[in-house]
């Protein structure tokens, strides 16, 4: 029972919480009974239940036995030993970086303040129309532009 003082031989302390009344049923929609360690304080027991709209309840019972604070772990516990017959992953290099230039003579002006577009020299930056006749240079061949 979720009112239970004792778990397991462990003496615990219950908390009950409930949310907002459902208007129809006048009573809690949700309700959740946390019971706890008197001495550790370590979760023993969680209940829930939850009051559907068709009329049926959602109930849910968590029992936590053999819980102990910072127990002793082998460390053997923690080591992967990989299947037999597996191989390491290897992952598909990325594809290289698209070149960046600044925009031809011609480029009409954008009221976005970027906007993406492509061509076969790579993929153009067109920034902000107050900003395009500044930035309208003859690019650098090989150097991408951080315009």
């Amino acid at each position: 029972r979720p009112d239970s003082t004792m778990q397991d031989g462990t003496p615990v302390t219950v908390l009950m919480a409930t949310d907002d009344k459902d208007p129809n049923r006048g009573k809690p929609r949700r309700t959740y009974v946390f019971a706890y360690g008197k001495q550790d304080k370590l979760l023993r027991r969680f209940y829930s239940e939850t009051y559907q709209p068709d009329g049926t309840v959602k109930k849910r019972t968590e029992t936590f036995t053999n819980v102990q604070l910072n127990p002793t772990l082998d460390e053997r516990l923690f080591a992967f030993v990989p299947p037999p017959g597996s191989q390491p992953f290897k992952p598909a290099p990325f594809p290289p970086a698209p070149k960046i230039s600044s925009l031809p003579e011609n480029a009409p002006e954008v009221p976005q303040s970027l906007r993406f577009a492509t061509n076969p020299e790579g993929l153009r930056l067109y920034p902000p129309p107050a900003l395009s006749a500044a930035l309208r240079s003859p690019p650098v061949p090989g150097v991408a532009s951080e315009r």
